[in-house]
């Protein structure tokens, strides 16, 4: 039987200890059903799949949509797609322009209900 002995120290490993609350979880944003596709010239942000039974697809989006605006705002970009519905809320309405088959058209989407 071998028996180890360690040295002693005199300072102690630390002088204090943080402890903290763990980092929060992501915050959720509410979906619609939609895979977007973006094309940089020109600018613009279309509709590639739109999931079944999502959102989206209850209010008539179709792939090959093409994003005019959200809400009044321009879209050009996906960021400015995600920056007009993450504030919206849970279980809002937002009201799309998209460009389809040469004519613009108005969509009213309900952003689903917060699931705990």
């Amino acid at each position: 039987m071998k028996i180890f002995f360690f040295s002693q120290t005199s300072r102690p490993l630390a002088d204090f200890l943080w402890i903290t609350q763990p980092s929060p979880p992501e915050k959720k944003r509410p979906r619609i059903g939609i895979v977007l596709k973006e094309k940089e010239d020109p600018k613009r942000v279309w509709i590639e799949r739109v999931t079944p039974e999502s959102p989206a697809e209850k209010a008539g989006l179709l792939s090959g949509d093409q994003f005019v605006s959200i809400d009044g705002k321009e879209v050009q970009s996906l960021k400015d797609i995600h920056d007009a519905v993450a504030p919206k809320g849970w279980g809002k309405e937002v009201v799309i322009i998209i460009l389809r088959e040469g004519v613009n058209k108005e969509i009213r989407v309900i952003l689903p209900p917060l699931k705990e």
